[in-house]
Formats: structure tokens, sequence, C-alpha cells
């Protein structure tokens, strides 16, 4: 249901999401600041998941990575359409995707960024132990969420960075080992 109610809700919102929607909540200052504990850089291969308009994306290759190595990938056909128009994301691969469910390989990717879109996830433990599945050893995660509460404004605040390192963490909490 939560997704059914997803898809609708940014079926509409994709409309004005990038003129109204990002512009008030997150900002280009904030977005870089939470992507710095992801260490982005070239010849890595990254994938944003919950990828939108593709905002967060840019910021990823303004960090420095390839785009031909990055994937943005969305459960919204809508939010991906206008993803597609955007000039800076033309060598992206750009996917319909969930989270929860990740259609990539077991140890295929080097960075794992998710902004604003685990509040979405029916299970969040689920889509968490995904990134940790589709990570190469010592990959790293980086998951940007926002306080329920008000103010919405510090999505930087929330950002959390996973370290693969060592997967401990992830026998913890996903059960696998």
């Amino acid at each position: 249901a939560a997704k059914t109610e997803a898809f609708w809700f940014y079926r509409y919102l994709s409309i004005v999401y990038d003129k109204i929607v990002n512009p008030g909540h997150w900002t280009e200052e904030m977005r870089e600041a939470a992507l710095k504990p992801a260490n982005l850089g070239p010849d890595m291969d990254v994938v944003d998941v919950g990828g939108g308009t593709g905002f967060c994306t840019i910021g990823i290759l303004e960090a420095g990575a390839t785009p031909k190595q990055v994937t943005m990938m969305d459960q919204s056909p809508h939010q991906l359409s206008k993803a597609r128009k955007k000039d800076a994301l033309r060598d992206v691969t750009i996917i319909e995707g969930d989270a929860e469910d990740l259609p990539f390989e077991t140890d295929s990717k080097d960075r794992y960024v998710s902004a604003g879109s685990i509040e979405y996830w029916p299970e969040p433990q689920r889509g968490i132990c995904e990134s940790y599945r589709i990570l190469k050893p010592g990959g790293q995660a980086c998951m940007i969420g926002s306080d329920p509460a008000p103010p919405l404004h510090r999505a930087s605040d929330r950002a959390v960075h996973l370290s693969l390192a060592e997967r401990k963490q992830e026998t913890a909490l996903c059960g696998s080992g």
C-alpha cells in the first residue's frame, strides 16, 4: 500500500518537484555536505537509490563520480521522466526499481547513496540489507533522510554513513552469515 501511495503522490508532485519542493528543503549546500561521508570519486560504480528527479545524482557527479559508472534508480516513472530530460544526467544509467529489491548483483557496487527515500520504504531494514548485499567489500553506503519533525531543513544533519569495510554490522542487522 505504501508503494502505491508513493507512486500516486509522486505522479503529481513530480510536476513541481524541482521548482518548489527541492529548493524549499534540500539545497545544493546541504546536498554537498550530506554526500561528503560517501567519499565519492572517479572509477567507482555508484548507485543512487530513490534518485527521484536526479538532484542528488547531480551532486554525486559534482563530487567526482564518473557519469557512465553511476546508476540512478527510482520507483516513480514520473520522477525518472523529469531526470531523463536533464542534460547533466545524459551519461548516467537511469532505471526504474525498488529499493527493497535491488536489481544489482551481490558485491557489485563501490558506493550506495540514497537521499530522501528511506522514509517511504515500507520495510526499511530490508532496503538497508539490500545496500549491504550489493556493495563490494570495503564499499560504503550513505543514506540521507530527514527528521520527520520540523524543521525538515536539516537533511544534511541526518546523513548516515555506513562503512562496510567490516561486515559484522551486516550480520547483526540482516541476519546473514
